[in-house]
């Protein structure tokens, strides 16, 4: 029979050896910052409002360990940043005031789209990591317990 170890080495990030539950409330708290500042500098346009519901999604299922709710979220997650690569890419194409700097400016975005790409994987891996520990966690058979008089 295994005991469930909650400080175990693979329940520890790669790139600062915080535990997950840390590194991944960090991370959806600079989602949820991220998000309000969006939505107030740039616009309350639908978009913006959505990816802030997004976020709060996110920082409950964080916070509370939902498992499910926690898949739900990087499933949306992934999905509306698909989305919006999509869309800085042909709002970038279609854009006439690049039209003369347009295979410098397009290959660019191309660029900062994949780099961004990269680093949302890396924290969609950490929450898949904490919704891993939250199942391991719920999957563990409870050890007895004695209590001496």
């Amino acid at each position: 029979m295994t005991v469930f170890n909650a400080n175990d080495p693979k329940y520890q990030s790669c790139c600062c050896g915080a535990h997950v539950t840390t590194l991944a409330r960090v991370f959806v708290i600079l989602g949820v910052v991220g998000s309000m500042l969006d939505l107030l500098i740039l616009s309350m346009h639908w978009e913006h409002i959505l990816s802030n519901l997004f976020a709060c999604l996110g920082a409950v299922a964080i916070f509370k360990e939902m498992r499910g709710l926690i898949l739900v979220y990087i499933a949306l997650s992934a999905i509306a940043s698909i989305l919006d690569m999509f869309d800085i890419m042909t709002d970038t194409y279609a854009n006439p005031k690049y039209k003369d700097v347009k295979q410098f400016v397009v290959p660019f975005m191309a660029v900062l789209c994949l780099i961004i790409a990269v680093i949302e994987f890396i924290v969609y891996r950490v929450y898949w990591n904490l919704a891993r520990f939250i199942k391991d966690r719920e999957n563990a058979p409870e050890l007895p317990v004695v209590y001496q008089e």
